[in-house]
């Protein structure tokens, strides 16, 4: 699948980091209270196998709220390299519902991104009722940017992203229709 005439790209990579997790969300999948927070830094490096050497951060920050029925979850996100290297082997992937909704899952991919989102769902069924599968209607609004350093055609410039969604949490994990 794809142009036989592109060139074959390969690399190693090989690389540290150091990786700093904060969750007190009450819910995985429909939070309605705590907050989420991670810093990622990585170091490719050469000693270790890799082609190139680069350092990369990732920041990534989310709180939920709740008040009866109503929930929202308001985020933030970035990540960036720091050093020149090919686009392949150091590349945030993004793309999905809630992060760039309207683009496949994974689909985009960049050196640097910035990401700011929120996401409000409503429970539709009393979690007064038991044995019952918590469903929720909702949806999520999302603006941002996926980019390369010195290559433009690469960028996404800002693109705002928006889904509506019927979800459900169910004991296999969550089921999620989304528009």
């Amino acid at each position: 699948v794809g142009d036989p005439e592109q060139p074959t790209l390969t690399f190693k990579e090989a690389f540290y980091s150091l990786q700093i997790d904060r969750d007190t969300l009450d819910n995985v999948n429909f939070p309605r209270s705590g907050d989420a927070a991670r810093i990622l830094w990585r170091q490719s490096e050469p000693d270790l196998g890799a082609d190139e050497r680069y350092q990369q951060i990732e920041v990534r920050a989310s709180r939920a709220f709740a008040r009866g029925p109503h929930s929202l979850q308001l985020g933030a996100f970035f990540g960036r390299t720091d050093d020149d290297v090919d686009v392949a082997q150091a590349s945030f992937i993004l793309g999905g519902l809630g992060e760039f909704s309207g683009f496949r899952e994974n689909g985009l991919a960049g050196q640097n991104y910035n990401l700011a989102r929120g996401i409000y769902y409503r429970r539709l069924n009393p979690s007064s009722i038991p044995l019952t599968v918590p469903m929720y209607l909702g949806g999520s609004l999302e603006y941002g940017r996926v980019y390369n350093k010195g290559v433009n055609e690469l960028d996404t410039g800002y693109i705002g992203a928006a889904s509506l969604l019927l979800g459900m949490d169910t004991f296999l994990g969550p089921v999620f229709l989304g528009i």
